[in-house]
């Protein structure tokens, strides 16, 4: 076979010899296929041509990295982006589903996510088993990872698409969420068979897009109890154990809320009362910060929204309304702007 030649690297791809790939993603590799021949082999499923870059980032992308080749010289992200929705999204779901593929963080840190709604998200992640799901939130966990080198990270749209995926999680994704935590452990790195550290990132990650903050009690308990028996291994470096010393502190303080009774008449602990004040000023409710601000009026309409999908009886309702009515809080976006910060007791962000 010729050195170079189109044959050869194509025979790499669909054999996803991955090694031998490197010095042609790394040296002339655009060279060999011209953009109309890449967005060709891009779309063609069959190649294995999107699933094998993919995979070959997620795989080699630390140890042969550069910026100039891997995203401007070889065009490979920017004609993937140029692709119809429906094209990408079959792509990206190619990926996902394939059980040989154990992280895919190139395509949630270059913003594919973007392609699928939040809705279509769910949908998805619904239809994965527990290994599928355990995969997508290794790849999370990779792409958070890699975007927090970059600066204002946290106001990027994969970071905040994550943040919203959070909040809209079903009560059996939250299930295999914790499955997923509590089956993980600090993971070896080593160099030349010599042991460098332990990572354990995921359950870091997740706390940093706010996955757990909508975990009942039981829940948030089976996470501190994993977390305690495993953050102080001695191969992980102060710094991180630090972070999980806070992050600890951070889930004790949500569990205690879980049995704190705020208000005599109403049978609400007050980590669901912040719940639902942070529901009330995101997507579902008030969009507090977003581009639309909005509010139901003095029908209450966004907070009965949010009350519901919280399965909060329809009496406790009346009652916390007539609590917000107390404090001021005379409309939906009153509620935030006035009354959740006597509901709470302290300072909001709102």
């Amino acid at each position: 076979m010729k050195k170079n030649s189109k044959e050869e690297v194509l025979y790499l791809i669909q054999n996803r010899k991955f090694k031998k790939l490197i010095p042609f993603l790394v040296s002339d590799f655009k060279e060999i296929f011209s953009k109309q021949e890449m967005k060709l082999l891009i779309m063609d499923e069959e190649s294995n041509f999107f699933k094998t870059i993919v995979t070959f980032f997620g795989k080699h992308l630390d140890e042969s990295y550069d910026e100039d080749v891997f995203i401007e010289d070889l065009s490979f992200l920017s004609i993937c982006n140029s692709l119809e929705n429906n094209r990408i999204q079959s792509l990206c779901l190619s990926v996902m589903t394939d059980i040989s593929i154990n992280n895919y963080f190139p395509l949630i840190e270059e913003g594919f996510l973007l392609k699928f709604s939040l809705d279509e998200l769910i949908e998805i992640l619904e239809s994965f088993d527990i290994n599928r799901f355990e995969a997508f939130l290794q790849s999370v966990s990779e792409a958070i990872k890699h975007l927090m080198e970059f600066h204002e990270w946290e106001k990027g749209d994969t970071f905040l698409l994550l943040v919203q995926l959070g909040k809209n999680l079903s009560e059996s994704l939250k299930a295999h969420m914790i499955e997923a935590i509590i089956g993980s452990k600090p993971q070896p790195i080593y160099l030349d068979d010599k042991l460098l550290r332990k990572n354990w990132d995921l359950p870091l990650v997740l706390e940093i897009l706010g996955w757990f903050n909508d975990l009942n009690s039981e829940q948030l308990q089976n996470i501190i109890t994993h977390l305690k028996a495993n953050y102080r291994n001695k191969t992980m470096n102060s710094f991180v154990r630090m972070q999980f010393r806070l992050s600890i502190k951070h889930l004790k303080n949500q569990l205690e809320e879980w049995y704190q009774f705020p208000f005599e008449n109403l049978s609400l602990t007050k980590a669901q009362i912040r719940r639902f004040l942070y529901r009330l000023a995101g997507e579902e409710g008030c969009q507090y910060s977003g581009l639309k601000w909005r509010c139901g009026g003095t029908e209450y309409t966004y907070a009965k929204n949010v009350l519901n999908l919280m399965n909060i009886p329809l009496m406790e309702q009346e009652i916390l309304f007539e609590l917000c009515k107390k404090y001021e809080g005379n409309c939906d976006c009153e509620i935030l702007m006035n009354a959740a910060s006597c509901l709470l007791n302290e300072e909001t962000p709102w």
